[in-house]
């Protein structure tokens, strides 16, 4: 529902829809919506601007959980990065109530945070990591400020695009 109140279905300008991961990932996993600029009256015009991927709080316990969620987000920034038309793509990846920010830079193609990569010869996680990257309750003034934040940016830039 934030969503909706945040991008208002009304104006014709966003469209807030449930979807599936990547093909090559887990059916099991699929609570992720993705808030698409409309930019003409044929849905797949439609670009996304931000990405929400939505985990229980059991995620954040582990470290491989952890970098799973970490790797599934960038896996969606590696799908639509290209595709936005807005100068950055946003992601939000929650586990829980703990949120932690992505914004990926649409001209330079890199994404912040970087991808945490632990391929190696040694395939032993160590407990802590990712540990305190998902660092912002969701519902404390800070993760109000922060999607705030997020949200004027996107409408901002996406209203120099489609006149709005």
């Amino acid at each position: 529902m934030l969503f909706f109140h945040c991008f208002d279905p009304k104006s014709g300008n966003f469209m807030v829809t449930p979807h599936s991961l990547p093909s090559n990932l887990p059916r099991w996993q699929t609570v992720n919506f993705i808030v698409h600029l409309v930019t003409s009256s044929d849905p797949e015009h439609d670009v996304p601007v931000l990405v929400v991927d939505v985990k229980d709080d059991a995620w954040i316990d582990r470290a491989d959980t952890r970098l799973k969620a970490d790797d599934q987000i960038h896996q969606w920034f590696d799908a639509m990065l290209a595709d936005s038309p807005l100068p950055r793509l946003w992601g939000l990846s929650l586990l829980g109530m703990s949120l932690r920010v992505y914004v990926g830079d649409v001209a330079a193609r890199t994404v912040e945070p970087a991808f945490t990569d632990h391929s190696g010869p040694s395939r032993t996680l160590s407990d802590n990591l990712l540990e305190g990257a998902w660092n912002i309750d969701i519902l404390s003034e800070e993760g109000f400020a922060k999607i705030k934040e997020i949200v004027a940016d996107i409408i901002g830039n996406a209203a120099t695009l489609v006149g709005a």
